[in-house]
């Protein structure tokens, strides 16, 4: 995982402060160690319990102020960077067809050891 300690304590703080309970996760160029740049691409799965507090049938404008937020906490921790979000719940892993492609090379951020 191509994440400085630095950055991924950020993005934990970052995503904590907006969805307590979320799970984040790495994809894309930054999970292959071999490559060098790109943007960081962050997968949120939304816990069952943020998921039903924000309605089962959650709605585009729900995930549209989510994302503002997420990105605005994750500019204040990072600096400006190309980050890329996307949000689902553990449901869409199985109904989404673009989590399900990239669900099988995630990687989980974990705060520094």
């Amino acid at each position: 995982m191509r994440l400085s300690d630095g950055e991924r304590t950020g993005i934990l703080r970052a995503v904590s402060g907006v969805l307590p309970d979320a799970q984040v996760y790495l994809y894309g160029s930054r999970t292959d160690d071999t490559l060098r740049g790109g943007d960081i691409d962050l997968l949120i799965l939304l816990s069952d319990q943020q998921s039903e507090t924000i309605g089962s049938a959650i709605v585009l404008d729900d995930f549209v102020q989510i994302k503002i937020k997420l990105s605005i906490a994750l500019e204040r921790e990072l600096g400006e960077r190309r980050i890329d979000i996307t949000l689902g719940t553990h449901k869409d892993l199985t109904e989404n067809d673009f989590l399900r492609m990239i669900w099988p090379t995630v990687i989980p951020i974990t705060a520094p050891t």
